[in-house]
C-alpha cells in the first residue's frame, strides 16, 4: 500500500457518517467514566485503562491528519532543495 493510499483511506473513513457516530458514542462513554465512582484501587485502574484506550481512539483522526501534514511538509522541504 502506498503512503498516499494509506492516508486517503483514512481521510475517506473520517468523512463517513459511521466514523462520526463512533466518535460521538466513544466521547459519550469517555465522559461517563469518572474516577469519583471508584471504590478501590482496582476500580481506579480499570477506569484509567478504559479512559486511556478511549482517548487514543478519540485522538486517532487528529494524529493521522498531523502525520499527513508533517509528511507533506517534509515533501515540500525536499522539493525546494
Amino acid at each position: 500500500m502506498s503512503t498516499s493510499n494509506y492516508f486517503d483511506n483514512y481521510l475517506d473513513l473520517f468523512q463517513h457518517p459511521g466514523w462520526k457516530q463512533l466518535m460521538q458514542e466513544t466521547q459519550e462513554v469517555f465522559d461517563t467514566l469518572s474516577y469519583d465512582s471508584c471504590r478501590d484501587h482496582k476500580d481506579f485502574l480499570s477506569v484509567q485503562a478504559a479512559r486511556q484506550q478511549l482517548q487514543k481512539l478519540l485522538k486517532f483522526e487528529d494524529l493521522i491528519k498531523l502525520s499527513l501534514q508533517q509528511l507533506e511538509e517534509e515533501t515540500d522541504d525536499n522539493d525546494t532543495l
